[in-house]
C-alpha cells in the first residue's frame, strides 16, 4: 500500500499550492477526481489581483501573497505572473455613497485611489456612456493586475512533481476512514495511506468532510457567469477592468477579447457549471446600459464555481472532530491571488510550526480562519 504524509485531496489552487510547499519536506500525494486539475473553479476565473477585496481577513492575505506573486523563487516560472492591469470603479448617481465607502477602505490599506471626471474616466475606456455616469461617480485604482492563472497553477504543479510529489488524477475520493494514527483513503481504484488528510475540495469539501466524519460546514457553492466578446477593432487591450461599484458587472480585456460578467453568485450545487442564458443576456444588457457597446455576437461563455463560508472567509486548519483532517477550503472569489499566503500558512501549521507570524503582524488571526469558528459547541481533538 502506497504511504505518505500527506494527502491533498483537490488539485485546484488552493491543494496545487500546499502541495508544492509541503512536498519540500513531506511526501505528499495530490489526489485530483477530474483529468485536469482546477476545471472547476481555478481555471474559470477572471484572473485578477484586487486588495482590498472580500473583506479585511482576504486582503490581508493578498498582500501578503504579493510578494511571491511579483518575485517567485528562482526556477519556479519563467514567466511574470502579474502584468498590471488597474481597475476603474464607476458609479452612478445612487451609488456615490458606496464609491465614497470603498474609497475609505483603500486609504486604510494604503492605496492609490484617483477620482476621475466624466472626461478622465472615458479617456480611460473609451465605451463608456457618459450618460451612465455621474461626476465624481468614477475612481481609478492603478495597483490591479491580471495574473496568469495558467501559469501559476502549472507553476506549483511542476514544483510539485519536481519534487517527487506524487499526482493522481481521476482519483475521486470515495472513501476515508482512520485506523490508528493513520488515514485510508479510498481512490483512482486503489487505497493508500496518510498521516494527514487536507480537504482541498472547493465545491465538494463538504462530501469529502463526510466521509471522514468530520466537522459539518455549511458551505454556500455559488456560480459566476463569464461572456467573451470579440473585441479587436476596439483596441482594448490598454483598458483598465472596469467594475460597478456595487459590483453588478465588470468587463476586462483579455487578449483580442472583452470578458464580461453580471457577476452573479446564484447558488447552486457541486458540479460541472454551465452558464445561463438570463444570466448571459443579464450581462449584455447592463454592459449596453453603461457603454456604448452594442454587442452583435457572443464569441464564447463559461461559468465557474466560487465556494463560501458563512461568514466570507476562508476555512483553514485543524478540525475540531476528526484528528489529523486538515481544511483548506471557502476561498470564495480570492484563493489564487491569496494562494500563496494561504499555503504557506497551511503548510507550516501541518508541518508543526504554528501559525506564521509574519501573518499574525499583518493582523490575521487563527481564529479567523479556523474551523472551529464555525463550530463553537465543539472541543478541539488533537
Amino acid at each position: 500500500m502506497p504511504q505518505f504524509d500527506v494527502a491533498v485531496v483537490g488539485a485546484g489552487i488552493a491543494g496545487a499550492s500546499l502541495a508544492y510547499e509541503l512536498s519540500a519536506t513531506h511526501r505528499v500525494v495530490l489526489l485530483e477526481r477530474e483529468p485536469i486539475g482546477g476545471t472547476h473553479s481555478t481555471g474559470r476565473s477572471a484572473a485578477l489581483f484586487i486588495s482590498p477585496y472580500g473583506g479585511p481577513t482576504i486582503t490581508r492575505l493578498a498582500h501578503a501573497s504579493l510578494p511571491f506573486l511579483t518575485n517567485a523563487p528562482e526556477g519556479f516560472t519563467d514567466t511574470p505572473l502579474l502584468t498590471p492591469r488597474g481597475i476603474l470603479w464607476v458609479a452612478r448617481a445612487d451609488q456615490l455613497g458606496r464609491l465614497e465607502e470603498l474609497r475609505r477602505t483603500s486609504f486604510d490599506v494604503g492605496k492609490r485611489f484617483e477620482t476621475l471626471t466624466i472626461e478622465g474616466a472615458c479617456a480611460r475606456c473609451p465605451v463608456l456612456d457618459p450618460d451612465y455616469l455621474t461626476e465624481g461617480g468614477a475612481a481609478f485604482d492603478p495597483d490591479v493586475f491580471d495574473i496568469d492563472v495558467h501559469e501559476l497553477h502549472s507553476a506549483y504543479l511542476r514544483g510539485f512533481r519536481n519534487r517527487s510529489g506524487t499526482f493522481m488524477n481521476n482519483a475521486e475520493v470515495v472513501g476515508l476512514e482512520r485506523h490508528g494514527e493513520q488515514w485510508f483513503v479510498e481512490a483512482g481504484n486503489q487505497t493508500l495511506s496518510a498521516k494527514h488528510v487536507v480537504n482541498a475540495g472547493g465545491g465538494w469539501a463538504g462530501n469529502v468532510a463526510a466521509l471522514a466524519g468530520a466537522a459539518t460546514i455549511h458551505f454556500t457553492v455559488t456560480k459566476r457567469t463569464m461572456v467573451v466578446l470579440q473585441a479587436g477593432e476596439l483596441n482594448a487591450s490598454s483598458w483598465p477592468c472596469v467594475v460597478d461599484v456595487d459590483e453588478d458587472f465588470y468587463f476586462k480585456p483579455d487578449g483580442s477579447s472583452l470578458l464580461v460578467s453580471p457577476a452573479d453568485e446564484s447558488e447552486t450545487s457541486a458540479a460541472d457549471a454551465q452558464p445561463d442564458e438570463y444570466d448571459i443576456a443579464v450581462a449584455i444588457d447592463r454592459i449596453e446600459k453603461a457603454t456604448l457597446l452594442r454587442p452583435k455576437a457572443i464569441a464564447g461563455k463559461w461559468a465557474g464555481l466560487r465556494t463560501f463560508a458563512p461568514d466570507g472567509n476562508p476555512v483553514v486548519g485543524w478540525d475540531p472532530v476528526a484528528p489529523n483532517f486538515f481544511w483548506l477550503a471557502g476561498q470564495g472569489g480570492a484563493g489564487i491571488m491569496t494562494s500563496p499566503a494561504v499555503s504557506r500558512l497551511a503548510s507550516s501549521m501541518i508541518a508543526g510550526d504554528g501559525f506564521p507570524r509574519e501573518l499574525m503582524d499583518l493582523g490575521v488571526s487563527e481564529a479567523c480562519l479556523s474551523p472551529s469558528r464555525l463550530q463553537p459547541s465543539i472541543q478541539h481533538v488533537p
